[in-house]
């Protein structure tokens, strides 16, 4: 699940940002570590 999430994440961090740098920039970082947490 691990692999799953980190591919995941690549993918959604470059749409994200594309989207709006600013207010995406501050989830990208938050949603990496609460999902690792997990």
């Amino acid at each position: 699940m691990a692999n799953s999430s980190e591919s995941t994440r690549s993918g959604e961090q470059s749409a994200i940002p594309a989207m709006a740098p600013t207010p995406n920039t501050a989830a990208v970082p938050v949603f990496g570590v609460g999902e690792r947490s997990t």
